[in-house]
């Protein structure tokens, strides 16, 4: 996976990064979007859900290639509710109309469940812990100020619960998250 990782973002430097050292890079961007997760392990009764939500996120650019990035997500099925919140750095190899990325994020996440009529209670009132994502996306640029997310892909670890908790120890989740990037500023 890691190889794969690498040899992606080489390919693309290759491929974009003549057109990239002319272009302007925003100083920051903001990025609003629809988001599927598919919860796996989240609790005993079963072994994964789909969840549905938003995320948004938050990116100051350092320079052409790296950004610092905030994150937060909310996942949503019939009975579970998975909030994140999460920072890391993000790598972007610019071109003139996409721009892959790829990043690290490490922070915290809450799950909370929420009451499903006709059902035996497996209640939690709300189970903090930690929370990190690695992956990738590519944003189309659209204008000079928008730029559409065509995918943006992740693995999602989270470690919540523990002893005295209905949830498993650790999780592990798909993040898959579209929607529309603003950039603002100009480096």
């Amino acid at each position: 996976m890691k190889k794969q990782l690498w040899l992606v973002l080489l390919c693309g430097l290759f491929l974009f990064g003549g057109t990239a050292a002319a272009q302007d890079v925003p100083q920051g961007e903001f990025f609003a979007g629809f988001t599927y997760t598919r919860l796996n392990d989240l609790t005993p009764r079963g072994p994964s859900q789909d969840a549905y939500g938003f995320n948004l996120q938050g990116v100051y650019n350092v320079n052409r290639v790296l950004g610092i990035v905030g994150d937060f997500g909310a996942h949503y099925d019939n009975a579970t509710n998975l909030y994140t919140f999460m920072a890391g750095p993000r790598v972007s190899l610019r071109g003139d109309r996409v721009t892959p990325f790829a990043h690290v994020l490490l922070g915290g996440a809450r799950a909370s469940r929420v009451p499903v009529p006709n059902t035996t209670p497996l209640r939690f009132d709300g189970d903090g812990g930690f929370a990190m994502a690695m992956g990738g996306g590519l944003d189309v640029k659209v204008s000079d100020f928008v730029s559409l997310r065509a995918i943006q892909g992740e693995y999602m670890f989270t470690k919540i619960g523990g002893s005295g908790s209905v949830l498993r120890d650790t999780q592990s989740h798909l993040r898959l998250s579209f929607g529309v990037n603003f950039t603002f500023g100009k480096k």
